[in-house]
């Protein structure tokens, strides 16, 4: 890519570059969508699972704390959007913490059903403009960033860009932000490159069916140290 084109990349209405400093994140303007949802997907969202993460000792300090967390799992089917979801529900509500939930799930979006939002705008139209598009859930405190319009949407190297420009100007409005990602498995639709710009991964094990040999493959393609934390679904009680 040439000087010039990477300029021009950069200045449609996504990051500017300075000379000196590099990049330069520029905050997208929120829109809220008025309406609020009033249902909630009582099969996802289980007293079971946003009990237990309410009752989780945090420490004093946590209320000072924002945090981006990507929710993801070595392959598919493991919870981890079930995982995503109660988490978000037990910050917003427990924890009296403002945050939003981020569907970045393009091969499989599901959140807006569980929260009952619109799909789009979302995401995807974000990605377009100088606005991110966010619907308000029955929860207060809790907010939703659909997928959007994810049909033959690939994240690529021209995504990269504006993805980390709408996690900044989340970032800026909210105490915590939890993304929905894909699974790592396979590679070819997972972002590893925006995986640097969150604050860690929670990596989501699914005990009757994840083999340790998909943990092995996972932890070849995104480094260690970004995954603060497992949760392990699926345990016998």
């Amino acid at each position: 890519m040439t000087k010039k084109s990477f300029i021009n990349d950069i200045e449609n209405g996504h990051t500017t570059w300075n000379g000196e400093k590099g990049l330069i994140r520029v905050s997208k303007k929120i829109i809220v969508d008025p309406n609020r949802s009033t249902f909630i997907d009582g099969v996802t969202v289980r007293k079971r699972y946003s009990n237990a993460l309410s009752a989780l000792n945090l420490p004093e300090d946590f209320r000072k704390i924002r945090l981006s967390i990507g929710v993801t799992s070595p392959i598919g089917g493991e919870g981890k959007t079930l995982i995503a979801a109660n988490l978000a529900v037990s910050l917003a509500l427990a924890h009296e913490r403002k945050t939003v939930l981020v569907d970045m799930n393009m091969t499989n979006p599901g959140l807006h059903k569980t929260f009952g939002t619109k799909l789009r705008p979302g995401l995807v139209e974000s990605f377009h403009n100088g606005k991110v598009f966010l619907s308000r859930t029955k929860i207060d405190k809790l907010y939703l960033l659909p997928a959007g319009r994810h049909e033959d949407f690939e994240f690529g190297l021209n995504s990269m860009i504006p993805i980390k420009d709408i996690l900044h100007s989340l970032e800026q409005e909210f105490e915590i932000v939890i993304v929905d990602m894909s699974s790592v498995l396979p590679i070819e639709d997972f972002p590893v490159a925006f995986v640097s710009n969150l604050d860690g991964l929670l990596v989501v094990i699914d005990s009757r069916r994840t083999k340790y040999a998909d943990v092995e493959r996972m932890f070849k393609h995104i480094n260690k140290d970004q995954a603060f934390g497992f949760v392990m679904n699926n345990m016998d009680e």
